[in-house]
């Protein structure tokens, strides 16, 4: 099974002083892993925001990202169909189904430290 990674597992896992880095680190052994443009772009948006804990600069933030991308032989995926499709209830529900339904498109889970997000593709990492 490969697992498309959502932004707050990539934050996770790259950034060492993240109270979650311990438990996605040992999740993430042995398994095959993807990106896509959103999960990528919103780590590097949060990473480099002036209101995230653990700010980098944007090119050390690319540089973590392809590291880690590198290291652990991540698979990109393209986002390949339109959003309105999504039977999202709220603005807040859009990214996590669209990322959801992407992930079950592509035959994969979506990865994630959101309990509250509910879709027959996703694994909620704990």
């Amino acid at each position: 099974m490969t697992y498309l990674l959502d932004v707050n597992m990539l934050i996770a896992a790259i950034w060492r002083d993240h109270q979650d880095q311990p438990t996605v680190e040992g999740w993430l052994r042995g398994k095959q892993m993807a990106t896509c443009p959103i999960s990528e772009l919103g780590f590097l948006r949060i990473s480099s925001g002036e209101t995230f804990p653990f700010r980098a600069e944007p090119q050390i933030c690319r540089n973590a990202l392809s590291e880690f991308l590198r290291k652990h032989r991540c698979r990109f995926i393209p986002d390949d169909f339109s959003p309105q499709r999504i039977a999202a209830q709220s603005s807040r529900e859009f990214t996590d189904l669209y990322l959801a339904e992407l992930a079950e498109q592509h035959r994969m889970k979506l990865a994630t430290l959101d309990t509250r997000l509910f879709h027959r593709a996703v694994e909620v990492v704990s």
